[in-house]
């Protein structure tokens, strides 16, 4: 488990105070960037729940991502572009990512991710906030 000190230590910030963190991610057999958005702070940091997130992510386990499995035989897996974890996401209950999938003709495809289980297989661009209960 990755702790914000590790995370932060392997973390570039761009202007726009975005965080890029690659990482490999076993269950995609790939290297990652993890595009961390935060709310502007002076000082760039995570919040318990990004933490968690990018976790999850980390610790996806096959035998819990019926879902992704039912969509995709193990041939044509498309690789993953990059992984968003966003601070907003915060307000939600359950903690959520959002894998984004290269696509082969450049359509959008992600994969939702709630408290480490593939939930939702998007190809809309659904704002993971709009998931918040009243």
């Amino acid at each position: 488990m990755m702790k914000a000190r590790d995370i932060l230590f392997n973390t570039s910030w761009d202007e726009f105070d975005m965080g890029i963190c690659k990482l490999s991610v076993p269950f995609f057999n790939q290297y990652i960037p993890f595009i961390l958005f935060q709310n502007h702070d002076r000082k760039p940091k995570l919040t318990p729940k990004m933490i968690v997130a990018l976790n999850h992510i980390l610790e996806l386990d096959i035998d819990k991502q019926t879902l992704y499995f039912e969509k995709y035989s193990k041939k044509d897996i498309p690789k993953v572009q990059e992984i968003h974890i966003d601070q907003d996401n915060d307000i939600l209950d359950a903690v959520y990512s959002e894998v984004i999938l290269s696509m082969p003709k450049g359509e959008y495809m992600s994969l939702v991710v709630k408290d480490g289980t593939i939930i939702h297989l998007d190809d809309k661009g659904t704002y993971l906030t709009s998931l918040k209960e009243a």
